[in-house]
């Protein structure tokens, strides 16, 4: 279950917090390497109890990022606040041992001499209690029984599950997991994917992910910042990073989309497959997104549009639709619906598109003119696209 934080605001993903509730907190964050900016002025929250993912490309920062929270970087300007407290910047420093910081690296980082005990107990101070500590974490990561096997003997989702318990162990502020699953192979990522999750949530405890992987950051995060270019251009609950995407950029980044260009106005945008309703009004030329599952379609003799083909994945599967004015777009049907390229089929959207209107201003709609009917404002009366026929349902309610 997710924490409740706060709302964000849609179109920046930003939002007004007390600074008391961060476990994390970083203030024009930058980071500077002799060929590149790594981190570029970067402000990050992370909520004390919150799962935060940080998504982004290859190359993006969020590797950099994590070291600056970490202390294993010093930042070129900025500040980094870890449980209320001044960790870098302002003419302070703290080496990462004083941060309360815990981390979980890509290749989990064990010990091949010890065993899971002793490798859990490593970053536990010796005294009453460690043995105790130690125990509750086995058992809190399900390796109960498993205390005295080395690393060697484990699988890949168990040495993960030890890395994680290791850096939970001290009761860190925050724990950094950096690219967790990548060694992970398709079929174990996600059950150990839901495991780290339900461990964390179990625990109490305060995580920054980094990832590349989409689906792995909507899945498992409260909020997700996506990183660009050494900047974070959006931090957003998965929901509205998914449905109200800062900028066309995020939202090719983050699922599958297209976009069409139209006029709009009344909160209605004119476009390819008719009158469509907007998520929030604007006039003018305008792109609007569509996820794949924002379109229902249904088949139609005399339908203007035509199958081309479709990619089935068992669960679900994604419908390459051409319309009549030549435009692809794609639609998400369930696994029992059938089509096959060539049926004639009309398409709708079934809810409010976000739109766009920057793209225009960029350029980015080079078939909207004058004449085209993609531009021209909506007549009095005029009615939107018709929807299909009542009576058995269509190809979309599969």
């Amino acid at each position: 279950m997710r924490s409740p934080l706060v709302e964000t605001t849609a179109r920046t993903g930003t939002a007004t917090r007390p600074a008391a509730t961060a476990a994390i907190a970083t203030h024009g964050v930058t980071k500077d390497f002799p060929s590149t900016r790594a981190v570029d002025e970067v402000d990050l929250h992370v909520p004390r109890g919150a799962l935060v993912g940080v998504l982004g490309p290859s190359g993006c920062g969020k590797t950099t990022l994590l070291r600056l929270l970490a202390g294993f970087e010093r930042p070129d300007a900025g500040t980094v606040e870890v449980d209320g407290r001044t960790a870098a910047g302002e003419g302070v420093w703290m080496p990462p041992d004083r941060r309360r910081v815990g981390m979980v690296f890509q290749d989990f980082a064990l010990f091949p001499h010890l065993d899971v005990a002793d490798n859990i107990a490593f970053g536990l101070p010796r005294g009453r209690g460690r043995r105790q500590r130690v125990q509750e974490i086995i058992e809190l990561v399900g390796l109960a029984g498993r205390e005295h096997s080395r690393p060697s003997e484990l699988s890949g989702g168990q040495q993960q599950r030890v890395a994680l318990a290791r850096a939970l162990a001290p009761r860190p502020a925050v724990v950094l997991l950096d690219e967790p699953f990548s060694n992970l192979d398709a079929g174990m990522r996600a059950q150990v994917r839901a495991d780290v999750e339900r461990i964390l949530r179990a625990d109490g405890a305060t995580a920054v992910l980094v990832t590349h992987d989409q689906e792995e950051a909507l899945a498992m995060s409260d909020e997700v910042a996506v990183m660009r270019e050494g900047r974070i251009v959006q931090q957003a609950p998965p929901e509205d990073l998914y449905h109200q995407p800062a900028d066309r950029r995020v939202a090719e980044f983050v699922g599958d989309a297209d976009f069409v260009c139209g006029y709009a106005e009344r909160g209605q945008v004119r476009c390819d497959l008719g009158c469509l309703e907007l998520r929030h009004p604007v006039d003018g030329e305008v792109e609007v997104m569509i996820r794949p599952e924002d379109l229902e379609l249904w088949p139609d003799p005399e339908g203007e549009s035509v199958v081309e083909g479709r990619e089935f994945y068992g669960h679900d599967q994604l419908v390459h639709v051409r319309l009549a004015s030549g435009r692809r777009v794609h639609v998400r049907l369930g696994s029992v619906s059938h089509v096959e390229a060539g049926d004639r089929v009309g398409v709708r959207a079934v809810r409010p598109l976000q739109p766009f209107p920057e793209a225009c201003r960029l350029g980015l709609c080079p078939e909207l003119s004058a004449d085209s009917t993609a531009v021209r404002p909506r007549e009095s009366g005029e009615r939107t696209a018709a929807g299909p026929p009542e009576g058995p349902a269509g190809a979309g309610e599969g």
